[in-house]
């Protein structure tokens, strides 16, 4: 009788999973998914509104458990495995989607200072939240770091291994926010920068068009150093304002990064790699990602595309229950950074977000 486990990410925009054979140690399928929330706000901060009756909180829990749900009804049809098979699931996400999912009140999101309502590694019986698969299903639902801080990035940072030698790396996990972890088995030092309008252009279907379609504008000569197109029509579907919300989201980036850098005592010149995540640095083009200093101009060398970390740390907890508790560890020795309390972000924001640096 095979026995399955499911690993999922849960981010604002999809929903990624993996359907795994706990037996033979494989992977079957993976799937994913629009998070159907997005019906009530395609970012977190509409839906975060909509949440404040207890109804409509009801309903966004609603929407991801019936995702999930469909997620495993496709995945156990595929294989032809009943779903009651499933002994557990992980998962990981953004603080908020973790509240949603949990059907949580969020208000505590709403204003500053930030407050969630879990801490540490939350496990339940799924049936507890309405997943359809057996009454013993476990729900295991991985640490976050902060409430800006996601188990996202704790799943990452696991995956990566960025924790467990002396090297230091930045992991950079580009989506709606670009959140970021500079450090190494000594320490560890994370924030959260708005990077959203960025990758949201009207005619832009992926972020990493948008990336490549101010490459192109640069290199070609149609955008100057502050941005400006030449002409007054539209090239590569990219607009002005999409072109300012780039230069918004390089900005916020690179000050974070800075900051992150200052914190940890180190230079660009003392990190080893550059990690990117997430589903644009799955698809990013990683040239068009340095030449427009979005991510800082180093060698292309020490840049790598890792994919989902978030999805695979939960994949590599799922098959190894054990590495919860190095979750754990990795969620409390996380420093975090809050950008707005940094007396100088402001001024680094503004001077990232020019050309002049990378023309």
């Amino acid at each position: 009788m095979a026995k399955l486990g499911l690993a999922a990410d849960i981010g604002t925009s999809n929903i990624a999973a993996y359907l795994v054979d706990l037996d033979k140690q494989k992977d079957h399928r993976a799937i994913s998914i629009k998070n159907s929330q997005a019906k009530h706000g395609a970012d977190v901060i509409t839906r975060l509104t909509f949440a404040s009756g207890e109804k409509n909180r009801k309903t966004l829990q609603q929407l991801i458990v019936n995702d999930l749900n469909n997620i495993i009804h496709a995945l156990c049809k595929r294989i032809k495995i009943n779903r009651k098979r499933l002994d557990r699931i992980i998962v990981s996400g953004n603080p908020i989607m973790l509240h949603f999912l949990l059907g949580i009140n969020t208000d505590g999101f709403k204003t500053y200072p930030y407050r969630s309502e879990i801490e540490g590694v939350i496990e339940i019986k799924a049936e507890d939240v309405g997943i359809t698969s057996s009454k013993v299903t476990r729900l295991i639902i991985l640490p976050s770091i902060s409430p800006y801080i996601g188990s996202d990035i704790t799943a990452g940072i696991l995956y990566s291994g960025m924790d467990k030698n002396s090297s230091k790396k930045i992991l950079i996990d580009l989506g709606t926010n670009a959140e970021m972890v500079i450090g190494n088995k000594d320490s560890l030092i994370a924030t959260s920068a708005a990077a959203g309008p960025a990758f949201k252009g009207k005619d832009i279907v992926l972020g990493s068009h948008m990336i490549s379609a101010v490459a192109k504008m640069l290199r070609s000569g149609k955008m100057d150093k502050n941005g400006k197109l030449s002409t007054d029509e539209s090239p590569d579907q990219v607009s002005q304002q999409d072109i300012r919300n780039f230069q918004l989201a390089k900005g916020a980036i690179n000050a974070a990064i800075e900051i992150l850098l200052q914190r940890s005592g180190c230079s660009i010149s003392d990190i080893s790699k550059i990690l990117l995540a997430g589903l644009f640095g799955e698809k990013i083009e990683i040239r068009d990602a340095i030449d427009t200093g979005l991510i800082p101009k180093v060698p292309r060398t020490k840049v790598h595309s890792i994919g989902n970390s978030s999805l695979d740390g939960a994949k590599m907890i799922l098959l190894n229950p054990k590495l919860i508790t190095e979750t754990e560890n990795i969620a409390r020795r996380v420093k975090t950074v809050e950008l707005s309390l940094e007396k100088d972000y402001q001024e680094k924001f503004i001077a990232n977000m020019n050309f002049l640096s990378v023309l």
